[in-house]
């Protein structure tokens, strides 16, 4: 089952508790962080909805919609009542229609309590996944600065925030341990400056989205792999390679240095390998959407570096 299935019956379920749904819907849930959000957020929204007093103006909706019910005034006979119609009227005897009718009013009149609740009292949601995208950019950036001063001041000006919403959104468990293995390296990256071992972080972490997209990439979730694919591009374009490329600059200056930069070089070479494998089982409009972002990335990481070299230089 993939995904667009697996959503297909999350909708159409008349119960959304796990053990109400179907067994190979539940298999592919289980594996499956996107379609776990999503049965979530709509058994939140159900749950809510069963709470919610009747909103002002409830009473005189019903009765305008019904009083829609009654034949237009151009075919009024003179002296035709002007009350409601009757449970007996011939407009009204099919049973259908009262319960379309009485549906209709109570979810326009929940809906709109729902949002007056949403806009009124609740700050809006982060989507969960961009929490760790802003992340990877984190430690791209820390790793990226100049100088102890510039990382620190990176550090200083995001880090509360971005653990904050880290810690607050309601993120699958896949995602929430990539999340805390990108704090955790944003404070070594804002007290290191060790290109070699940035490298070898980095690298960890492009291993890292590399067996999460080919999860992904199983179980159908076309989406997710592109996402991933655009991290592994950040991570590779941004991280990986200019910091392989400092440590070369700087000098392998003893035997064990050169040693870990050739390990690292391979590494990388067979990381970039399994990920065009990658590339190449996905649909082809997957495909071709993911090598443009991927030239995207290195063009936008590669036009920054110069810019900041260009204004150190001056």
């Amino acid at each position: 089952m993939n995904c667009t299935q697996a959503q297909e019956k999350i909708y159409a379920a008349e119960v959304l508790a796990e053990d109400a749904l179907t067994s190979d819907l539940r298999a592919h849930l289980q594996g499956c962080a996107d379609c776990q959000a999503l049965l979530l957020n709509l058994q939140q929204i159900e749950s809510a909805a069963k709470t919610l007093p009747a909103p002002a103006g409830t009473n005189a909706a019903k009765e305008a919609f019904l009083a829609q019910l009654q034949p237009p005034a151009s075919r009024m006979r003179i002296g035709w009542p002007t009350r409601l119609p009757s449970l007996r009227s011939p407009h009204l005897r099919n049973p259908w229609t009262l319960a379309a009718a009485a549906s209709i009013v109570l979810l326009l009149s929940a809906g709109a309590w729902l949002l007056i609740e949403h806009f009124q009292t609740k700050p809006p949601q982060v989507e969960a996944a961009s929490v760790v995208d802003r992340l990877v950019d984190f430690n791209v950036e820390l790793a990226d600065a100049a100088t102890p001063d510039e990382r620190n001041q990176i550090f200083t000006a995001q880090a509360a925030a971005l653990k904050q919403t880290f810690e607050d959104a309601s993120l699958p468990a896949d995602e929430r341990e990539l999340g805390a293995k990108l704090m955790e390296n944003g404070v070594w990256f804002s007290m290191n400056n060790d290109p070699l071992a940035s490298a070898e972080k980095f690298s960890d972490l492009a291993d890292i989205l590399l067996t999460r997209m080919k999860a992904a990439q199983a179980a159908g979730q076309t989406q997710k792999v592109a996402r991933l694919s655009r991290l592994y591009g950040v991570v590779q374009a941004a991280g990986v390679d200019p910091q392989l490329k400092l440590a070369e600059t700087a000098g392998l200056k003893n035997p064990e240095l050169a040693k870990r930069h050739a390990f690292m070089l391979r590494r990388n070479a067979d990381l970039e390998q399994k990920f065009q494998d990658l590339v190449a089982r996905s649909p082809e409009m997957s495909r071709r959407q993911i090598n443009q972002e991927l030239k995207q990335i290195r063009q936008t990481w590669l036009e920054r570096r110069r810019a900041r070299l260009r204004q150190q230089g001056q």
